[in-house]
């Protein structure tokens, strides 16, 4: 699965069945998962396109509205509060323009904790095995 950074690439990226974003991605393991759930996905016979929107301002709206088109499905998953980020970004871009469903994986309105890196995606739904179950229920429900 390609990794797609700029609206260029996005016109080479594989045709998939809906997006899962990642965003600001300092934690190279969240992009391993978003990766991974993408290649499970896709072994499962369902196709997934993976962007990987960097900044919240500017937002890549162009990119975003491509991939609601052509998708009618967006999941992002972020390292942080779901509150103000890529989410809502994304939520924003697409409900004006193009109506349709964004689930967003990451830290919900509650407290953060600290503690190692694996275990605090696995808490807050990072992790590749929660990407892939909640893209899987998310494609399901599209259907």
């Amino acid at each position: 699965m390609p990794l797609v950074t700029t609206t260029e690439m996005f016109k080479k990226a594989y045709e998939g069945g809906y997006a899962i974003g990642a965003f600001n991605v300092n934690n190279m393991e969240i992009v391993q998962g978003i990766t991974e759930a993408a290649k499970e996905l896709e072994a499962q016979g369902i196709s997934a396109r993976v962007l990987n929107i960097h900044t919240i301002k500017p937002l890549d709206r162009e990119l975003v509205l491509q991939a609601a088109k052509e998708t009618g499905l967006i999941i992002t998953a972020e390292e942080h509060s779901i509150i103000g980020g890529l989410g809502e970004a994304v939520c924003a871009a697409v409900c004006e323009e193009c109506p349709v469903p964004v689930v967003r994986i990451g830290v919900k309105d509650e407290f953060g904790s600290s503690g190692p890196a694996e275990k605090m995606l696995e808490i807050y739904g990072l992790s590749a095995e929660n990407i892939l179950q909640t893209a899987k229920e998310a494609y399901q429900k599209k259907k």
